[in-house]
């Protein structure tokens, strides 16, 4: 999302952003199909030991497994409409760099929202409750490890975290010159037992 006048060009790099996404979220409905696997939409609620109710209809199972993914901490009395306060989501789908921006949460996720809109112009007042980057951030230890984001049959995701690992030596370069701190980067690699035939 870049003109030749070297400038931001917004609406292209959200273009682009929402492409990726689409084929992320095909390839994987793809990889349902060839594994059969049945995949029901729907708002589900678990009714019994081994039930499960998807708007209405009752699905019968041996294991129940909760994956549900993230959600944004909610704030009392505070709605996010996504519009004018907006989740980390919907700081992706901003139409344009406001002048003027809050940040609530020194994670990754916030503190890189942060320094790229104050990059492109905007005012940017970051909050947060402690140490900035001591919450979920520090616990992840900032591991890189490609590989070992993705299951078996899922190469097109292999690719995309290879390419994005990638990035990293020019980021964090591009880190360490913008905060005068060391991201002391580490690129030897991560070592993984195969304990199963999926590992391998």
């Amino acid at each position: 999302g870049i003109d030749g006048s070297v400038k931001l060009n917004l609406k292209q790099m959200m273009a682009r952003k929402t492409d990726v996404v689409t084929k992320l979220t095909q390839g994987i409905e793809g990889l349902f199909k060839k594994n059969k696997v049945t995949y029901i939409k729907g708002h589900g609620i678990i009714t019994g030991k081994n039930e499960v109710s998807v708007e209405g209809t009752k699905y019968a199972t041996k294991n129940i497994v909760i994956a549900t993914g993230s959600e944004v901490t909610p704030l009392n009395g505070i709605a996010i409409d996504e519009k004018q306060i907006v989740s980390s989501t919907g700081a992706l789908e901003l139409s344009a760099v406001p002048k003027h921006l809050v940040v609530i949460g020194a994670g990754v996720i916030g503190l890189a929202t942060a320094w790229r809109l104050a990059q492109r112009g905007a005012n940017v007042t970051v909050f947060d409750k402690g140490t900035a980057g001591s919450g979920a951030t520090h616990a992840a230890a900032g591991m890189l490890a490609a590989h070992l984001e993705a299951e078996p049959r899922e190469e097109n995701l292999v690719a995309l975290n290879r390419a994005s690992q990638q990035l990293w030596p020019a980021f964090a370069e591009e880190l360490e010159a913008a905060s005068g701190l060391l991201v002391d980067l580490r690129t030897e690699g991560t070592f993984l037992l195969a304990l199963t035939g999926d590992d391998q």
